[in-house]
């Protein structure tokens, strides 16, 4: 389970160092990918494919889930840590979630989310009013839609 907020940064090759408490989940390998939310998630291999299987059976219902399958294949890369717990952050993944340097990892419950601090700061307050405010009208309507397993 990956919980907690961490502020790290890229260094000048563009990698990025995993904070130490969950480097032993990620050390035979991990998926970075783009998200729908505009920072990038690290998962591991089960949860990535997990995340796939989903895409994948979604993309039967027409060209716009194909088109996501593709968009979400072309944005993930399979990343290994090296011994210092750095993983490689291709440019395009970067420039995708607008990360220069300092970076926030988010712990995400089931992967952790990489967000460019500037980004994290404008969503970071909305999440925290929402659970202040027990606002999971969100929620419920998913559950009602039978949506309740999507992100």
């Amino acid at each position: 389970m990956f919980l907690g907020t961490f502020e790290h940064s890229l260094d000048e090759k563009g990698r990025l160092i995993l904070p130490s408490a969950f480097r032993e989940q990620f050390r035979a390998g991990a998926f970075l990918t783009e998200s729908l939310d505009g920072c990038l998630s690290l998962m591991t291999e089960s949860i990535f494919k997990e995340q796939v299987a989903e895409k994948q059976q979604l993309a039967r219902a027409g060209r716009i889930a194909r088109n996501q399958l593709r968009a979400f294949a072309a944005g993930s890369t399979r990343v290994t840590p090296d011994k210092q717990g750095r993983i490689p952050v291709s440019l395009d993944q970067r420039d995708f979630a607008g990360i220069s340097k300092a970076c926030v990892i988010n712990g995400a419950i089931t992967h952790l989310e990489v967000w460019s601090h500037d980004r994290w700061a404008e969503l970071g307050g909305e999440g925290r009013e929402a659970l202040i405010a027990g606002d999971d009208t969100d929620i419920h309507l998913r559950l009602l839609l039978g949506q309740e397993n999507q992100t």
